[in-house]
């Protein structure tokens, strides 16, 4: 999967001397929602959820390094457990994939991130904080309504690998990971300074 990883970064990095990114170059924040949806069969009692999605990034003009933080709280189906939250930190690049044009950009996502998911343990009431790694990988389209405000749409799949637990502060590795896999669908704006 690594090599896979590697590759498709490579290869669009070549392709990014080809395009240009829509937009000023420069500093931009952004803030919007999340919708998050649980694939994996582990953490199939969890409903999907809407979250906060905050955003900072810098527009290099033909790629787009953006940090990203989400958070969700999600229902869980069991009776006796109580709902779980979702967090993420990711490290994303875009990159358009068409030509320049001032209003409408779509581009693809691919990206690094730590993720976790916390959740009270009914039986002896302490918090279980589930940590791991993933990547990112989706497409977008920004709409710039002038050269300060734009809109985002983004639908990203966000492959995760939970490798360790923590429980009443100690932290143990798993046995074996737990995939966390996970389809979101986010939707902001950004303002560029």
């Amino acid at each position: 999967m690594k090599k896979i990883f590697i590759l498709a970064f490579l290869g669009l990095s070549v392709f990014v001397s080809a395009t240009a990114m829509a937009g000023d170059k420069g500093v931009y924040l952004g803030a919007g929602f999340s919708y998050n949806k649980m694939l994996s069969p582990d953490f199939s009692n969890l409903n999907s959820a809407i979250g906060l999605d905050l955003r900072v990034g810098y527009n290099f003009g033909p790629v787009m390094l953006e940090g990203n933080l989400l958070g969700s709280t999600h229902e869980d189906k069991r009776l006796t457990y109580e709902d779980a939250s979702f967090g993420g930190m990711t490290i994303d690049v875009k990159v358009p994939f068409l030509k320049q044009d001032r209003l409408n950009q779509p581009y693809l996502l691919v990206g690094l991130a730590g993720y976790s998911l916390t959740q009270k343990d009914p039986v002896t009431g302490s918090d279980v904080k589930l940590s791991g790694g993933g990547y990112d990988f989706g497409f977008g389209i920004e709409h710039r309504f002038n050269s300060h405000l734009a809109l985002n749409l983004s639908a990203i799949y966000r492959g995760i690998s939970y490798d360790k637990s923590e429980t009443g502060g100690t932290t143990t590795k798993l046995p074996e990971k737990l995939r966390g896999n996970v389809r979101s669908v986010e939707t902001g704006l950004n303002y560029y300074f």
